[in-house]
């Protein structure tokens, strides 16, 4: 992972086996979260999309 700050810009370089351990991480987090609220399992909403939220907003 690089920290770099271009014209006052941060830039951010991310390694592929960081970027596979936080895909992993979203996956089951999306994974707990539709097993814990009945709603999401009644309306059929794909894991990947649950745990992909919480980090969009992060």
């Amino acid at each position: 992972m690089d920290f770099t700050n271009v014209d006052g810009v941060l830039h951010i370089h991310l390694d592929n086996f960081f970027i596979l351990g936080i895909a992993c991480l979203c996956y089951f987090l999306g994974r707990w979260i539709k097993s814990e609220i009945k709603l999401l399992q009644d309306l059929s909403i794909p894991v990947p999309f649950i745990g992909g939220l919480p980090a969009a907003i992060v």
